[in-house]
């Protein structure tokens, strides 16, 4: 575990510099928490992550601490008797934990794919987050005829916390996860059966477009007995002292089927769909971030991927999904045999005493041009065979489409050619595999559960999860957490030595020793012996000993010695 430290956490503090007495502030962050079936994961001091508290200090508190994925290779589960390594179940790519804890009741942690002191997603190369759970060992007999596999994959995985205590309010917190995507795997043996099956069927593919080509082959004996081709050959041969050699038919068609095959099953079927079928490896992929409206992220606090509806939802997608399977695939297979490329050569030699000429005559195309009628023969011939070829080559081409395209359709695309019989082959395929995936989402129920957004909340304390994962959730107790942060509880300090408007040492306006309003030994309005307007010392507008307008020693307008306009001796 890392040991705690002054530090400055990344970001902007919105707490004083110093500490008040009475703060405190605490934070934790820990990638793996729970318990995986038997294994109490928090009973495991090597993965208790980052925590950390400031009970005062003035300082920021600050741990860091990179998860050690070699500790997982030394913990083991008993799975019904069985020792499995941990890592046998869970794969991780590179994590982080860090937490601090700041004066003035605030603190901060963060889980998984994060930098020190950053937030979500902020992980990149150094902590990518990643995670996968192989579920495969804990699939029973009732299941394992239906699904051999089941992984869970999930892209970089991250929480952070804030927490601000008041000590007027209620306090701030602000708590945040990011899943950057996440699929189920499931490995479905009904999948392999019907790959068996359409290997099977392009092997009897293969054999009918063989059967198309060659010297000896259905499309070169079409073209033997085409008319055009006859009038062009008698044409030479009416030639004066001239003889014809041939003619030479070549057929190549260029199909590499089991190429065309690993292309139909490298392109998932479904895509875009949130539920693929990937027949290249036998699986089944549910897309998380489809599987429920607005996708992974961004969800209310403990939501259920999992949940009763997103079962149904996935159950009706699998279904559409297989409905269309038949056809999809006819289609995949047709497309790839329309792309087959047909080279046709026909040549003869045309010679004399003098002469020694070619007919020379080749069509490049495409089995599915050749049906379509988007065919056209080059004319290489040298000589006096061009002057007989020239006239008679558009008609050749009328009939080699006519006839030879009508061969090639009729064998390979009509309703008694290999894809027109291949649903035939397919559909029952299909129907084994829609049995053995009808009950995929009750089973999945039944071995795992997915929360995202895990919160809570206790004794001050608030944490949030990136994921929340129980394993056969009927049976075995507990879950455990992926990238958690938790912050609190934290206070802020009140009432101390500050300036305030409370009663104490410090100046204010209650009763004290300080200048105020009230009665005490400062100055003011009140009777007391400072200078004012009652009675005194000094000198006022009342009797006393100042020069004033009442009777008295100074000059005024009463009765005295000043000079004034009364009884008085004026000079």
């Amino acid at each position: 575990m890392a040991v705690a430290v002054p530090a400055v956490v990344a970001g902007t503090s919105l707490v004083p510099a110093t500490a008040a007495d009475g703060d405190e502030s605490r934070a934790a962050a820990r990638f793996l928490a729970g318990q995986v079936l038997n294994l109490d994961l928090d009973a495991v001091p090597e993965l208790g992550g980052a925590a950390v508290e400031n009970i005062g200090e003035d300082a920021e508190v600050a741990a860091y601490d990179p998860l050690d994925l070699a500790v997982l290779e030394t913990l083991g589960l008993d799975l019904g008797g069985v020792e499995l390594p941990l890592t046998d179940l869970i794969e991780l790519g590179a994590v982080n934990q860090w937490a601090s804890a700041d004066p003035g009741g605030a603190s901060h942690a963060g889980s998984g794919a994060v930098m020190d002191g950053e937030g979500i997603g902020s992980g990149g190369e150094d902590f990518p987050g990643d995670a996968t759970l192989n579920l495969g060992d804990l699939i029973g007999e009732g299941m394992a005829e239906a699904i051999a596999d089941v992984r869970l994959e999930l892209g970089a995985i991250s929480s952070e916390a804030h927490l601000e205590a008041s000590a007027s309010a209620e306090p701030a917190v602000e708590r945040a996860y990011e899943v950057a995507g996440g699929s189920l795997v499931i490995d479905v043996p009904a999948i392999g059966d019907l790959v068996a099956g359409l290997e099977d069927a392009m092997v009897t593919v293969e054999d009918t477009v063989n059967q198309l080509a060659g010297p000896d082959g259905a499309i070169a004996g079409a073209l033997e007995s085409l008319d055009a081709l006859a009038a062009i050959l008698d044409g030479l041969a009416a030639l004066p002292l001239v003889s014809v050699t041939g003619p030479d038919v070549t057929v190549e068609v260029d199909a590499d089927l089991a190429a065309l095959l690993d292309e139909i099953l490298g392109t998932p079927l479904g895509e875009g769909t949130g539920v693929e079928l990937d027949l290249a490896n036998g699986s089944l992929v549910v897309d998380l971030d489809q599987l429920v409206e607005g996708g992974l992220n961004g969800q209310e606090p403990n939501t259920d991927l999992l949940s009763p509806e997103a079962i149904a939802g996935l159950t009706d997608k699998v279904t559409a999904l297989l409905e269309g399977l038949t056809d999809q695939l006819v289609e995949a297979v047709t497309e790839a045999l329309r792309s087959v490329g047909l080279n046709i050569s026909i040549q003869a030699e045309v010679s004399a005493a003098l002469i020694n000429d070619m007919l020379d005559l080749s069509m490049e195309t495409t089995l599915g041009a050749l049906v379509d009628g988007d065919a056209e023969i080059v004319d290489n011939s040298t000589g006096v065979v061009t002057g007989v070829v020239g006239p008679l080559v558009a008609d050749l081409v009328n009939q080699l489409v006519d006839v030879v395209g009508g061969l090639v359709e009729e064998t390979l695309f009509g309703e008694t050619g290999v894809t027109g019989t291949l649903g035939e082959t397919v559909a029952p395929l299909v129907d084994t595999l829609a049995e053995a995936l009808a009950p995929v989402g009750e089973q999945l129920g039944q071995l795992i559960s997915i929360q995202v957004n895990s919160q809570t909340e206790a004794d001050g304390a608030y944490s949030v999860a990136a994921l929340t994962i129980g394993l056969l959730p009927a049976e075995a107790d507990g879950s455990f957490t992926l990238a958690k942060s938790e912050v609190g509880p934290n206070e802020t300090g009140e009432d101390g030595d500050e300036e305030g408007t409370e009663d104490g040492d410090e100046e204010g306006t209650e009763d004290g020793d300080e200048e105020g309003t009230e009665d005490g030994d400062e100055e003011g309005t009140e009777d007391g012996d400072e200078e004012g307007t009652e009675d005194g010392d000094e000198e006022g507008t009342e009797d006393g000993d100042e020069e004033g307008t009442e009777d008295g020693d100074e000059e005024g307008t009463e009765d005295g010695d000043e000079e004034g306009t009364e009884d008085a001796r004026l000079s």
